[in-house]
């Protein structure tokens, strides 16, 4: 199977430079973390997490939500239209409308914010970042639906890019990095010109078409909210009982841990493109046997790595953060545990997209971020900085017991239909009642 993935990513040649294009941006996305850190005294860099806390928490309202019904619905408007007008305006005013509401309810309530976040100025410029970065969604998922991945990876390196040179050439304060990241964001706007004229205005509304993505959107935004609160949720707790400066401490080992996490994409990314080849050919037993064979090796290669990071764990955060961070260690640690947990998971959310059952992941991730923000409440107070990391790791074995149950059986049963149904589950309930907001 390994050696069959290698050959099919050989005659796409494209995919493959885009992998790699996307490691890079997760890796200079770290290298800013980095200098960011380095630069910061520990209780500023707490406030500068406390301010992207915020930043994500306007961007999932926003604009994730709506943005990738363009990759799921232009083709259709394509087929009826001849553009995809209908869907880029439905979604840029789902963003537009998200993010004049979310303005006027910071302005009612900017004291309280700007008090919980813990800064004394006002973040009000937040909103300009959040539109380019508005922007850059857009021109993402518009040049991938248009098959130009390449110049879509473009777009955030550049940013990035220009983010790493500004914070290596000028010194700067807490007050300083808002503005930088806003003057690398704008550069987005550079890249709408790649847009074709002809998909920017709709000759008349399809109201049809509408439903249908807003009705996509709303799913979504779910979905979102889940991930927004597993990735921030562990943050915004640590602050409420535990202040900034240990905010800070969770954030460096957390930052260290996501990209390690994220780099599980890449891994399903590699054998994605020869399983789905595979199951079109109704080449069922071979699927099997990847799952039942090369699985296995992977992951104890994974262990390995991860239990080499472990036992280096302290000269990992003393040579990147120094040793002011002494105490992100045991939360580095910890979350190692649940990377390696993430991984094994990951195998299973092939199994779940390349079937079609993605929202019977999306279930597991809202149940997941239930579990998770419940437990960082409780675990906190007994733990202190750690508990939340606990919190993430029972979290991560409960979504992976829950993946087992659904997919093990079928996986051995060369099941690859879209077959799994939630009836009577407490997922579904979870789903339905709109749990976390």
């Amino acid at each position: 199977m390994i050696k069959k993935s290698i050959e099919i990513l050989r005659q796409q040649r494209v995919f493959v430079v885009y992998g790699i294009l996307r490691f890079i941006s997760l890796l200079a996305g770290f290298v800013i973390n980095v200098i960011i850190i380095n630069q910061l005294s520990v209780e500023n860099y707490g406030i500068f997490s406390m301010i992207f806390v915020f930043v994500g928490l306007i961007a999932t309202f926003t604009y994730t939500w709506s943005g990738s019904s363009i990759l799921y619905f232009s083709a259709i408007d394509e087929k009826k239209h001849s553009n995809i007008a209908n869907t880029l305006f439905i979604r840029n005013t789902l963003s537009v409308l998200s993010i004049v509401l979310l303005y006027v309810t910071y302005l009612l309530f900017s004291k309280e914010i700007i008090g919980f976040i813990g800064y004394n100025k006002s973040i009000s410029s937040v909103f300009v970042l959040v539109f380019f970065m508005m922007i850059e969604d857009l021109v993402i998922n518009y040049l991938i639906y248009r098959n130009r991945r390449i110049l879509s990876t473009i777009v955030t390196l550049s940013n990035r890019g220009i983010l790493i040179l500004l914070l290596l050439l000028f010194r700067f304060e807490l007050s300083d990095i808002l503005n930088y990241y806003i003057v690398s964001n704008a550069i987005n706007v550079l890249f709408l010109f790649n847009l074709r004229r002809e998909d920017l205005k709709p000759t008349k509304i399809d109201r049809k078409h509408a439903r249908r993505v807003l009705n996509f959107s709303f799913w979504q935004l779910l979905g979102f909210s889940g991930v927004y609160l597993i990735n921030f949720g562990d943050t915004a707790i640590i602050k409420v009982f535990l202040g900034n400066n240990n905010v800070a401490y969770y954030n460096a080992a957390y930052r260290i841990f996501f990209s390690i996490e994220a780099f599980s994409i890449i891994v399903i990314s590699f054998f994605a493109a020869n399983l789905s080849k595979l199951l079109a050919e109704k080449s069922f037993e071979s699927v099997k046997e990847f799952f039942y064979r090369e699985r296995y090796y992977l992951l104890v290669i994974i262990f390995l790595g991860h239990l080499v990071l472990f036992i280096l764990s302290k000269s990992i955060i003393v040579l990147l953060y120094g040793n002011d961070y002494i105490n992100s260690i045991h939360v580095f640690q910890v979350l190692l545990i649940a990377s390696f947990i993430r991984y094994v998971s990951v195998f299973y959310t092939l199994y779940y997209n390349i079937s079609g059952n993605y929202k019977t992941l999306q279930r597991i991730n809202i149940f997941r971020a239930f579990i998770n923000i419940s437990l960082d409440i409780v675990l906190v107070l007994i733990f202190g900085l750690i508990g939340p990391a606990i919190a993430t790791v029972l979290a991560l074995i409960v979504s992976l017991a829950l993946s087992y149950y659904i997919c093990e059986k079928r996986i051995k049963n060369a099941d690859f239909s879209y077959t799994v149904r939630w009836t009577k589950s407490v997922l579904l309930f979870f789903y339905q009642e709109s749990f976390y907001d």
